[in-house]
């Protein structure tokens, strides 16, 4: 690795950050640190890290910087797995620093950690981590620890073809009902399916995206509480799924403005959207035409350059970006999107998005004659990308450790995790 890159004239530190993580789901904890008042951003909790030094591995500048700050070291045990890697800037013009933090989990170590510099340093839960707590570019550390790693999209369901043909002998009366019932089936098999063997091992970082592109706002809707009663609240009584929803735009497919704080009211079960439940217990997803809807409407023309000093200057409030904003999204609420090329992406990045979905990867069942990215072309994207980005088309959970690789959080996938509606 070139550990000094330039880009555009400019500088590009490499920064190696340590994730050190103890204990297992909801107790599992990392440790952090205090910044100085001294130091620029004082006051800021922080992951240990610093600079790579000339021609310094990564891997050799984490080792280093652990037992520098925090009096730890390495030993054969030590495993190392990458989390996530951040392009970040701070400053304009002649001015700026371009920093890229190669984030990594760092598990089982010598020592007890602590603050060898009189840092305040402390373990804490990774629950509790809050982005307005941290420099802004700590955001996506955080929401790559607190999000999941799989995403099952459900396939189209319930499918609108059957009810379309149950018109012709049925009463709109009937209809409803019929809908219901498809939907109650749909929970049944996921219960089901969250129960299996296969499935138990990834649930403790699991999600579930509703996919229903063909219904209407309205009865979208009705799927999504129906689907939300009797998955997430009475059928699954262990440790909660987060659900993801589609944000509609006016062709349906996903929920309108008012229909979304109804339903994130019903979610955190209290009469208005509070910060009551575990950051990303749930999301709502943009598709790659709804991220340009948005975007042409919010007028997110901002340069990159412009995007990062704002995101600096609002690390405070931890909720930068206009859609974000303008949608009033509680904190337990993530935004997410779909991209396929580095315009996408940034359009995203530019909405306020916590993670994106990356695709085509590889090529998909539905849709065989699109060109697929390739690792090659996901690696490329998430180099760029300041968020988690899953991996998506084409994959199973096989394929989790070369996504992690290529830096992506994990895997999306409507078939590749054994999930069938029929």
């Amino acid at each position: 690795m070139q550990v000094n890159a330039i880009s555009n004239n400019i500088q590009v530190i490499q920064v190696a950050v340590g994730v050190l993580i103890r204990g297992s789901g909801a107790l599992r904890e990392v440790f952090v640190a205090r910044r100085g008042s001294h130091q620029h951003q004082g006051g800021l909790l922080e992951f240990p890290g610093g600079k790579c030094e000339a021609g310094e591995s990564i891997e050799l500048a984490m080792a280093r910087e652990l037992r520098e700050e925090l009096g730890i070291v390495f030993s054969e045990r030590t495993t190392l797995r990458p989390l996530i890697e951040i392009p970040w800037h701070y400053g304009v013009g002649l001015s700026q620093k371009r920093v890229h933090l190669n984030v990594l989990e760092v598990q089982h170590w010598t020592g007890e950690p602590r603050g060898v510099e009189a840092q305040e340093a402390a373990w804490m839960r990774i629950a509790d981590l809050d982005p307005r707590h941290f420099p802004a570019a700590n955001r996506g550390i955080i929401i790559a620890l607190q999000a999941s790693v799989f995403v099952q999209v459900t396939p189209e369901f319930p499918s609108l073809r059957a009810l379309e043909a149950s018109r012709q002998r049925l009463t709109d009366s009937a209809i409803a009902p019929v809908r219901r019932e498809r939907t109650a089936d749909l929970a049944a098999s996921l219960s089901s399916w969250l129960m299996s063997p296969p499935i138990q091992r990834l649930r403790s970082r699991l999600s579930i995206l509703l996919r229903a592109k063909h219904l209407s706002a309205r009865d979208y809707a009705e799927q999504a509480a129906l689907l939300q009663k009797q998955v997430f609240t009475e059928a699954w009584d262990q440790q909660p799924v987060p659900l993801g929803i589609y944000l509609d735009h006016g062709n349906g497919g996903g929920l309108s403005a008012g229909d979304l704080q109804r339903w994130l009211r019903a979610f955190s079960g209290k009469s208005t959207p509070e910060q009551s439940l575990p950051r990303a217990s749930a999301f709502i997803h943009l598709t790659s035409a709804q991220c340009e809807y948005w975007s042409d409407r919010l007028d997110t023309g901002t340069a990159r350059d412009e995007y990062y000093c704002l995101a600096n200057e609002a690390s405070a409030t931890g909720g930068y970006g206009p859609l974000r904003k303008m949608l009033e999204l509680p904190d337990f609420c993530l935004l997410s999107a779909s991209v396929h090329s580095q315009e996408a992406l940034w359009q995203a990045v530019l909405l306020g998005v916590d993670q994106v979905f990356i695709s085509p990867v590889a090529r998909t069942q539905s849709h065989p004659e699109v060109r697929p990215l390739g690792w090659s072309g996901f690696a490329h994207l998430t180099r760029e990308c300041p968020v988690p980005a899953f991996a998506l088309g084409g994959l199973t959970d096989q394929d989790f450790g070369t996504a992690i690789i290529r830096g992506g959080q994990g895997i999306a996938a409507i078939r590749g995790f054994g999930f069938s509606d029929t």
